[in-house]
């Protein structure tokens, strides 16, 4: 099944109709298109397993949406926004709204390939697993950087530990199925900035090949479906917002246990 085709996904809502006489579709910043497009992204990525309308609402949510243009003879809007799933995935969607011949709303989500589904259910199921791990409600969790406690705190010098480098091998071992995803960084080719400070530390390097792999194996479970492991998806954003933008070991061991503990959740390592 090609996912870079048009999706589209037709709601007849009674409590959103418009009169016979209406002369317009609800409007692309409409609440009840938004509604009709969360219906479509959560059809695609696996549905919303637990997760409650106001959960759906907090974790999928729209940006900057306006109107591309409107065509007066079949009453249709073609509009562009931003997506944010999670608070963590960030992506540009065009879409329609318009009303069929009955009158009824309809709504069409086009053009999202099968790599940016992945990344939209992964977002998703980190807020699954934050729920299920809080006992509470699925707050988005947005990525950010957390203190280290001082008593593991690497120094910046090299080579120090920020956590056992026994433990983090055993969590690798545990996902022996994930064996042949690669490390997201490659020592053996010439690094800068933070994929240096992660080769030259034998922890955070293992860290990093942790962390790589319990993305692909939370990604895959929230899917229900495999990735090539040879060239795996990766959490993009992830990498440029937090993890790129340490300039030390202390950060770069934040960063990955927090990534690796939204992954893995209580089978992580780390302190949770």
């Amino acid at each position: 099944m090609s996912f870079n085709i048009l999706l589209r996904l037709v709601i007849i809502a009674t409590s959103i109709l418009l009169a016979g006489c209406s002369k317009e579709p609800p409007k692309c910043s409409d609440e009840s298109t938004f509604s009709i497009l969360r219906s479509i992204v959560l059809d695609q990525i696996g549905g919303r397993d637990g997760l409650t309308d106001v959960e759906i609402n907090r974790n999928i949510t729209f940006a900057f949406a306006r109107a591309t243009s409107f065509d007066e003879k079949i009453k249709k809007y073609s509009c562009s926004a931003n997506m944010t799933v999670g608070g963590l995935y960030e992506l540009p969607i065009v879409y329609e709204s318009q009303l069929d011949d009955k009158n009824d709303h309809i709504a069409s989500l086009g053009g999202i390939k099968r790599g940016d589904l992945l990344q939209l259910a992964s977002a998703l199921g980190v807020a699954k697993m934050n729920k299920s791990a809080r006992g509470g409600s699925a707050s988005p969790q947005p990525a950010e950087q957390q203190t280290v406690p001082l008593a593991t705190q690497p120094s910046t010098t090299g080579g120090s530990q920020c956590f056992s480098d026994v433990a983090i091998t055993k969590a690798i071992g545990e996902l022996a199925a994930y064996a042949d995803v690669p490390s997201s960084v490659d020592c053996e080719k010439q690094v800068y900035g933070a994929g240096k400070l992660i080769c030259q530390n034998n922890t955070l390097k293992l860290m990093d090949s942790l962390d790589t792999k319990a993305y692909v194996y939370a990604l895959e479970n929230a899917t229900k479906s495999e990735v090539n492991h040879a060239k795996p998806p990766v959490d993009s954003t992830w990498i440029t917002s937090v993890r790129n933008e340490c300039k030390d070991e202390a950060c770069l061991c934040a960063a990955f246990k927090t990534h690796t503990n939204g992954s893995l959740g209580a089978n992580s390592p780390y302190p949770q």
